[in-house]
């Protein structure tokens, strides 16, 4: 093991945890933040299927029924 250098280890590219991913939220300027909620097991069976059916994550279908909701 004497041959190898630290660049032997080094990872080839930085992937972003999904905590730090780009959405359109962040591109209003606006973050998020975590928050913990309680509710049925089948609400939230029913919400992930929808967002997945819709191509977003979880938090963003709750956001976008969130907003639409008080709005």
């Amino acid at each position: 093991m004497r041959n190898l250098n630290n660049a032997a280890y080094a990872p080839t590219s930085r992937v972003k945890p999904i905590s730090q991913a780009t959405s359109e939220a962040e591109k209003d300027g606006s973050e998020w933040v975590k928050t913990s909620v309680n509710m049925r097991a089948d609400t939230r069976r029913r919400l992930k299927v929808w967002a997945a059916e819709h191509d977003q994550r979880l938090q963003e279908a709750l956001d976008d029924a969130i907003n639409a909701w008080l709005d």
